[in-house]
């Protein structure tokens, strides 16, 4: 893949070789003492043993306009324009749009490079060459900058899908082509599988001699031979969401060496056999995609680890019947131990029944107060409050 670029009072194209730095991602950088001011024109080709694609051409190259100040506020391609209604460096930038394979009853995907520092609204519109009404599905971020969108096979059909993209953050609006000037792919049959047979017949033919006799046998040999078939799995999960605890690990029950998976959430972290890794609280959709571009996505909600604390009812130390003098007096002899340095001799259970007036410590005043609690239980002519409800009422 080659990128050509020049300047457009030049006529000499600059030539660099695109490197691959990801799945189906290529990148050429232009070297910093090449970069000026002026509309800086280029295009690519991209061509393999049998095919050759351009991405504009040398008649009709792509335009950028290169400026002294950071701040860019148009930028103009035969099919990337941006429209900037306030002065921001943040703008959206698409650096590219594309959709690799199209095939009948067969999901789309489209990929995109965007660059933003941002949160930002990525939508995909597409229809085919004979509607009139463009429809809309979102890009999801897969990493920094690559964007997926997924057109589902129910609206995959045979014909030329035409599609651009659309990229907001608010304030500023990207395109990558439009209505008029956008981007098309052929959608053809999806592939079928036929078994063949061949079957060929060979005749020979021996002649023997014996004295006066003559003997003629033909024999006949028949020789079947099939062609192999090479059946591919369909891509398919049983659920479509699951909920998973931070920390948690869960392997998606897809064992195949063609996938590639991807999170839209950095806190859920998917590895290359499909194993998803919670590592915090939140919601991720895993796209998983295997060699011919089908398509699957799992939601994964991940809820924080909460930590249960036992049943206990607050003042009830010995967890008796009632709440009363003897409760009082196990919390004096717990806080006299501590305050030895001795260990209070109380469990999780215990400590948070006697901490009444939930300050994090338990001393006297917790006593005083348990105490108080059990005077006015044994005095009332009403229905007892609570110690919580008595608590806060002491408080106020």
């Amino acid at each position: 893949m080659t990128l050509y670029y020049k300047y457009d009072a030049s006529y000499t194209w600059n030539v660099i070789n695109m490197q691959n730095n990801g799945s189906y991602v290529y990148e050429a950088v232009i070297p910093s003492d090449k970069v000026k001011e002026g509309n800086l024109e280029y295009y690519i080709e991209a061509f393999d043993s049998f095919n050759k694609a351009n991405y504009g051409s040398r008649s009709n190259p792509c335009i950028i306009k290169i400026t002294s100040s950071a701040i860019i506020t148009q930028i103009t391609t035969t099919i990337a324009t941006t429209t900037t209604t306030t002065t921001n460096v943040n703008v959206p930038k698409i650096l590219n749009l594309f959709i690799p394979e199209a095939k009948a009853n067969e999901t789309i995907l489209a990929y995109a490079e965007i660059y933003v520092s941002g949160d930002i609204t990525a939508v995909l519109k597409y229809k085919y060459e004979d509607e009139n009404k463009w429809k809309s599905v979102p890009m999801q971020n897969m990493s920094t900058w690559e964007y997926i969108a997924v057109i589902p096979s129910d609206d995959s059909r045979q014909g030329t899908l035409q599609y651009y993209l659309e990229v907001s953050d608010g304030y500023n609006t990207s395109y990558f082509g439009n209505a008029e000037k956008y981007l098309k792919i052929k959608v053809t049959a999806a592939s079928s599988t036929t078994t063949s047979t061949m079957t060929t017949t060979t005749t020979s033919t021996t002649t023997s001699t014996i004295t006066t006799t003559t003997t003629t046998s033909t024999t006949t040999n028949t020789t079947t031979a099939a062609t192999s078939i090479t059946t591919t799995i369909p891509l398919s999960l049983e659920v479509t969401s699951i909920s998973i605890k931070n920390g948690e690990q869960y392997k998606i029950p897809l064992d195949r060496g063609d996938l590639t998976f991807k999170s839209s959430n950095t806190d859920v972290v998917v590895s290359g056999d499909g194993t998803v890794t919670a590592v915090g609280a939140g919601d991720a959709v895993i796209t998983i995609i295997d060699k011919n571009y089908n398509v699957k996505q799992l939601k994964i909600t991940v809820n924080d680890n909460e930590i249960s604390k036992p049943e206990y009812t607050l003042g009830n130390v010995n967890n008796s019947v009632i709440i009363d003098a003897v409760d009082a007096s196990a919390v004096l002899k717990y806080y006299a131990r501590i305050s030895t340095n001795q260990e209070g001799g109380f469990t999780e259970k215990q400590e948070l029944a006697a901490d009444v007036n939930s300050d994090g410590i338990i001393d006297s005043v917790d006593a005083s107060r348990i105490l108080a609690y059990y005077a006015y239980v044994s005095t009332t002519n009403e229905e007892a409050k609570s110690m919580e409800e008595f608590m806060k009422k002491k408080t106020k």
